[in-house]
């Protein structure tokens, strides 16, 4: 009944009422809304909006009766002329559910309570390697950053207290139907908890007004502290919360930080002083750090910027600026208007603009439609520029596309199921049907491997050193190491003022938050507040699976009888009595499962990319050995920025390995290439999923000098 609906629930019930007499009655919807709501302490608050969306009756606005934004009536006009002005009824309500009892649910059940120890292990890991080793160690969470390790040093982050970030964003829930729903969530590592929902089906005008019942909540929690009692440790602490970071898409970021957005001037969300630059006449700026060699409007002539020398978020005249009348001075300030969160308690805020993060989702689902739009010329081109000169434009040819598309379709057959969606033919499905997943997967994975020697060297390295870039920023751990720089505006923008527009959008990630939309969706026939009281512990692997610890686990289906393998003496080099019983999948630390040959031979094998004697190899499943594939190229590997990796051929040699050297899965697609010493041949060209952990593939090795 998870994902049914009111109706189906009270069907069920009136069922079982009838057939099971002599049991107690199940409860109708509402009555067991009260009792859930009775024993998690979390209940919505509603407050009075406009019809229209345009703002809510809350702070200075509660006592207004009509909307001084579109005239409509605070009130629900039919009841209001029934009862001669006698009942007040509100015409439109929106939802708040306060963070703070959510945050105390948590800590009723000794599992949920330990996993709100997360924080304390980490601050407590992390500052003994400091003081152990004077650096933070690999970075896997927001936990290793400065601006959390600041406020833990300063202590503004007590041990007990809940961190959060917070996201805002808007979504159409009925695809049949206006319904645009405005969501803005705190959540963690491993829950999303829902603070609100604004309904539509029109954009809110004035957010603040439906954001103000909320972050009033925390800022109450935070001037008088949270009281929780813990099941773990069965006492009652204080706590508080911490508002970390706010983050936000494009069109809803302006929301949190006053700004003037990203196609202002002074666009950077994270306020670091760099100036934008526009086209003459025009009021649209671009990121670009080049100076235009052709020529530069006023305002747009400032000197290059260094690529690696970029100032830090955060510039010390933000609150200066902050005080200057903004009308006049928001185009150099960036500046429109205080943000409503710096009326949270300032201890207990990272505060703007620090706490505006950069973000990639957006990027790197738009990429993939910049980049084919630079190869196939379909680019927007200014009266001064030509197409004719772009050397990058090589789908241009018709022919060649069309062609393109049908190396990606046959690359997909190679790729393994634990993929998802594979890419279809990009020619014929770019227009109508072409998937996010689709456009990640091609640019990410099959690209950099397809367009060897199609795409202009430079072009081709500077995609190469583009995937590399999003692959460690999406790793669930990255070393300081692994920065690379990408050569974008060199090589494409040329400083020409007329190609300004070819930087990349500015987006932000927004996975968790899209997410839960989907989740939402998903749900829409239960109320958004269920959300928030779902406290179950989770779910217990098989009894079928035979656990190995640390993440891995074998999977049926199990061979019925135990055998005495054959030739087993050229492997342990003795005469030991031993049976084994083969099983036909295992999952792997990263959630893949890996199908073997003995039940899969129907079906294209799995590769894997796994240690041998702390070397990085690839090969193919049978019975969990591996038939090997040769080693990487390493020309190849060093030409394509340690992206793409080219083996030569299936190797007849058969190892047994620990299953735990088992990184992940992966695909071989068979192509024909040219290599670096003009000798076209066949090779196997390594795909990872996009977003999975990266092996080191510029690992040590004395052939690499």
């Amino acid at each position: 009944m998870e994902h049914s609906s009111q109706n189906a629930y009270e069907g069920v019930r009136y069922s079982n009422n009838i057939n099971y007499p002599d049991r107690s009655p199940m409860l109708h919807f509402s009555e067991l809304e009260r009792v859930i709501a009775q024993y998690m302490g979390v209940e919505k608050i509603q407050h009075d909006m406009c019809p229209n969306t345009c703002l809510a009756y809350t702070g200075p606005n509660v006592d207004l009766e009509l909307c001084p934004m579109c005239g409509t009536s605070h009130w629900n006009q039919e009841k209001y002329r029934a009862s001669h002005g006698r009942m007040k009824v509100a015409a439109c309500k929106f939802m708040t559910i306060p963070l703070g009892p959510q945050i105390q649910a948590w800590y009723r059940h000794p599992e949920s309570a330990q996993e709100m120890q997360y924080l304390q292990k980490c601050m407590r890991e992390i500052l003994h390697h400091i003081r152990e080793y004077g650096e933070v160690p690999d970075i896997d969470d927001v936990t290793m950053g400065w601006d959390f390790l600041g406020a833990i040093i300063d202590g503004d982050i007590q041990p007990h207290d809940a961190v959060v970030m917070v996201s805002l964003d808007g979504a159409q829930l009925y695809q049949s139907k206006e319904s645009d729903c405005w969501i803005y969530t705190c959540y963690k590592k491993i829950n999303v908890l829902p603070g609100g929902f604004i309904p539509g089906p029109k954009k809110p005008q004035d957010v603040n007004s439906f954001l103000f019942p909320g972050l009033h909540h925390i800022s109450a929690v935070q001037k008088e502290g949270l009281m929780i009692w813990g099941s773990r440790c069965h006492s009652i602490f204080r706590s508080n919360i911490y508002a970390l970071y706010e983050t936000a898409d494009v069109p809803e970021l302006v929301y949190w930080d006053g700004m003037v957005g990203h196609c202002g001037k002074n666009g950077c969300r994270l306020y670091c002083g760099i100036r934008g630059r526009r086209k003459t006449n025009q009021n649209h700026y671009s990121t670009a750090l080049l100076k235009p060699r052709d020529r530069a409007c006023p305002g747009s002539d400032h000197p290059d910027v260094n690529v690696y020398l970029l100032p830090p978020g955060g510039a010390d005249e933000y609150a200066d600026n902050l005080r200057k009348l903004y009308n006049q001075c928001k185009t150099d300030t960036g500046l429109t208007k205080p943000p409503l969160i710096l009326g949270l308690q300032p201890s207990h805020l990272l505060g703007i603009p620090f706490s505006i993060t950069t973000n990639i989702m957006h990027l790197v689902a738009n990429l993939g439609d910049l980049m084919l739009s630079l190869w196939r010329g379909t680019i927007k081109c200014d009266n001064t520029d030509e197409k004719d000169t772009w050397d990058w434009a090589i789908f241009r040819d018709q022919e060649l596309w069309d062609e393109h598309g049908k190396y990606v379709a046959q690359a997909g057959r190679y790729l393994p199921g634990s993929f998802d969606r594979k890419p279809r033919n990009i020619a014929e499905k770019i227009s109508t049907q072409y998937k996010t997943w689709e456009y990640q997967l091609y640019l990410f994975g099959l690209a950099p491997a397809l367009l060897y020697n199609v795409l202009p060297h430079k072009y081709w390295q500077n995609l190469c050193k583009l995937v590399r870039g999003i692959q460690l920023m999406t790793q669930h751990s990255i070393s300081l190491k692994e920065i690379q720089y990408v050569q974008f505006e060199e090589i494409y923008y040329q400083r020409r003022e007329d190609r300004l527009h070819f930087g990349p959008p500015i987006c932000y990630a927004q996975w968790t938050m899209e997410r839960t939309i989907g989740n939402l969706g998903q749900e829409i026939r239960q109320p958004g507040v269920r959300r928030c009281q779902l406290n179950g512990p989770p779910r217990a692997p098989s009894s079928l699976a035979e656990d190995l610890g640390d993440g891995y686990a074998l999977l049926c289906k199990r061979q019925k009888y135990a055998a005495k393998p054959i030739h087993t003496d050229n492997f342990l080099g003795c005469d030991l009595e031993h049976l084994i019983q083969k099983w036909a999948r295992v999952q792997l630390l990263n959630g893949q499962i890996v199908r073997c040959a003995w039940r899969e031979k129907l079906i294209g094998l799995d590769k894997l990319h796994f240690l041998v004697d702390d070397m990085i190899t690839f090969g193919e499943v049978q019975y969990f050995t591996r038939i090997l594939a040769s080693a990487p190229h390493l020309d190849v590997l060093l030409t394509l920025s340690s992206q793409v990796v080219a083996s030569y051929r299936l190797s007849e040699e058969i190892i047994v390995i620990d299953i735990k050297k088992i990184h992940s899965i992966v695909g071989m697609i068979p192509h024909s290439i040219i290599l670096p010493s003009d000798v076209r041949e066949n090779r196997f060209l390594l795909v990872e999923k996009p977003s999975y952990e990266d092996y080191d593939k510029d690992h040590d090795d004395p052939d690499l000098e």
